[in-house]
């Protein structure tokens, strides 16, 4: 199935006081809680449109790379492969599975691969492009992208109007009808939520099971951003 045109955006607001007491607590990574809540959040979209739940889905984790020193712009991005459990109900059991999963990517050094294949693509022939183009369009390899990128620690100001809150989002492409960004600012962690309009209007139920998640495994209440119902969409 093909993503349409038209986007559904939706963004929940988490404080990040609560969030490192846990990943301290647990010995676990801040990535490694978001991708906790986003598993929750998949499985409560499964759930709410009564779909049989796998035990997990995979997904495609940007990180960035070291410096290489060779002279050109631009940051070196590469990806990791994680797997997410959607199950059991108890989040920090699924939150150990995803820190054991993630910290197997890191010594495999997954990466690399992935930097292979975009290195590849660079230098490729256009019809091998077109090939590969079609391989995105119905990609099998995994279901959701999710990054999540360090932000200012203090408020940003522009003609001493103070930002209040930044919402991150990644572009869909393909067969992925949902993308997650988070990004913290000003001590709390932002989650930008993008769905395809046409095979992904209930995008809302996947907002409200990651926040619920997120509520479980942080000592203090989540608060939202923009409401996790319909905010609007815009055509593409």
């Amino acid at each position: 199935m093909l993503i349409g045109s038209e986007r559904l955006g939706l963004g929940v607001r988490v404080p990040l006081n609560g969030l490192h007491t846990t990943a301290h607590a647990l010995g676990v990574t801040l990535n490694d809680i978001v991708l906790t809540g986003v598993g929750g959040g998949v499985a409560r979209l499964l759930e709410q449109r009564r779909d049989a739940r796998p035990p997990d889905i995979q997904v495609l984790v940007p990180v960035g790379l070291e410096p290489d020193h060779r002279e050109s712009l631009g940051n070196r991005v590469s990806a990791w492969f994680v797997r997410v459990l959607l199950g059991p109900a108890d989040p920090v059991d699924r939150l150990r599975s995803v820190s054991r999963s993630s910290g197997q990517a890191r010594v495999h050094r997954e990466e690399l691969a992935a930097e292979i294949v975009l290195e590849v693509a660079a230098a490729a022939p256009q019809p091998l492009v077109a090939c590969m183009a079609n391989l995105v369009n119905h990609q099998p390899l995994f279901n959701l992208v999710v990054t999540n990128v360090p932000g200012p620690s203090d408020p940003l100001y522009l003609l001493r109007a103070g930002m209040v809150e930044a919402y991150p989002f990644v572009p869909l492409a393909g067969n992925l009808t949902i993308g997650i960004a988070a990004m913290s600012y000003d001590d709390h962690l932002s989650f930008g939520i993008l769905a395809d309009l046409i095979t992904c209007p209930d995008a809302a139920n996947f907002a409200r099971g990651l926040q619920d998640d997120l509520e479980s495994l942080a000592p203090r209440r989540v608060d939202s951003g923009p409401s996790p119902s319909c905010t609007g969409h815009a055509s593409g």
